[in-house]
């Protein structure tokens, strides 16, 4: 299996410094082994440590710089709603797509003098009837043998 980024063990990475930092340096103030008071230290700050925000939103809540995968869905809940208690014991479950999904594709154009003369080359012989070896053959014709023809004289 190929190894790659996992959005998920970045978080998890996170997390788990976060935790250790908490835990041992505000009981201690040096690193050691997490004890009973570094567990009631985390308890008290659960909240905190296990609700993820971005770093922009100025929450004290745990904040990591973890990107999506390129390969990851992404899944919100636009409603939910819990029906009444059915004797049965039966739950009934309906999921909708709110928006049809969609991929964007993006194309960089990189223009350069070659692709100038290949446009030019191409739209010429479009138009006029004409390759890059006509006037190459035009050149000769006028240059090479307008000279050998006047050395000969």
């Amino acid at each position: 299996m190929a190894r790659g980024y996992d959005c998920s063990f970045c978080v998890w990475l996170s997390s788990s410094a976060a935790h250790i930092l908490v835990s041992v340096s505000s009981v201690y103030g040096v690193n050691t082994t997490c004890d009973l008071k570094g567990l009631v230290c985390i308890f008290d700050k659960w909240e905190i440590l296990n609700t993820l925000q971005p770093h922009w939103s100025g929450e004290t809540n745990l904040n990591c710089e973890c990107p999506s995968g390129c390969d990851e869905l992404e899944l919100d809940v636009v409603f939910s709603s819990s029906g009444t208690w059915s004797p049965r014991n039966v739950s009934s479950v309906e999921i909708e797509l709110g928006l049809l999904p969609t991929e964007r594709y993006k194309r960089n154009v990189v223009r350069g003098p070659l692709d100038l003369v290949v446009s030019m080359g191409g739209a010429t012989g479009l138009f006029v009837g004409a390759s890059l070896l006509s006037f190459v053959e035009f050149l000769y014709y006028f240059t090479v043998r307008l000279c050998g023809t006047v050395r000969m004289r």
